[in-house]
């Protein structure tokens, strides 16, 4: 539920993070989220904090933006060992903290402020990006990745109910539990279909309104 209204947060100041990042110098940008990334990630995860906050979230979207503002780019070569490295790493301290008893910190290890969680979630993204486009790519690939954030936000926004449903169908009949899970995932889609549109007019009318207070003062 959290990521949830983070996520509602991080849309509504979209436009304001947007025009900042805009007028702002890409090397002082750059330098600045390095430094954030530094005390909000990697001395928070050393302090054992999970990153599940407003600023994680933010954070991640001021690299997402910065990477699009200088033209960033990975082939599929790189960001494929990019990948395999950073799994490596993650299953080599996973693996390690198990034999060692460590079992709350293998939970550690996948909080969403580890650097090496971050790096393999934007290998994956350019991995994707780096892909010959086709049609059927244009056509449903993008439909269905484009929406598929949806996905994870309703089933998080209805929790452990929907979990422990979905594993009571999987004891019971796996084919039926399948069939479910794509027919909800069809569903959160095609309800994200109009969440969106509603973002897009809340985002022109917080720049409309942005721009009428310029203009008074």
């Amino acid at each position: 539920m959290w990521f949830v209204s983070i996520y509602v947060v991080i849309m509504l100041l979209s436009p304001i993070i947007n025009a900042g990042i805009d007028g702002v110098d890409s090397k002082v940008l750059g330098k600045v989220i390095v430094l954030l990334f530094f005390i909000y990630s990697i001395v928070q995860y050393r302090l054992g904090m999970e990153g599940t906050n407003l600023i994680t979230l933010f954070l991640i979207y001021l690299l997402g933006r910065y990477l699009k503002k200088v033209r960033f780019s990975m082939s599929v070569v790189c960001s494929l060992c990019l990948w395999i490295i950073s799994m490596i790493i993650i299953l080599s301290l996973m693996f390690y903290q198990y034999f060692n008893g460590s079992y709350s910190r293998i939970w550690i290890l996948l909080s969403y402020n580890n650097p090496i969680v971050i790096m393999k979630a934007m290998s994956i993204f350019f991995l994707f990006q780096s892909l010959k486009r086709t049609y059927l790519q244009d056509d449903i690939c993008c439909f269905w990745g484009r929406h598929s954030l949806s996905i994870y936000l309703i089933s998080e926004m209805i929790g452990c109910v929907l979990y422990i449903y979905w594993a009571q169908l999987l004891k019971s009949n796996s084919l039926i539990y399948l069939i479910a899970i794509v027919i909800f995932a069809f569903l959160c889609e095609t309800v994200d279909i109009f969440v969106l549109k509603i973002s897009k007019s809340l985002s022109t009318l917080t720049v409309n309104l942005l721009e009428r207070v310029n203009v008074l003062f």
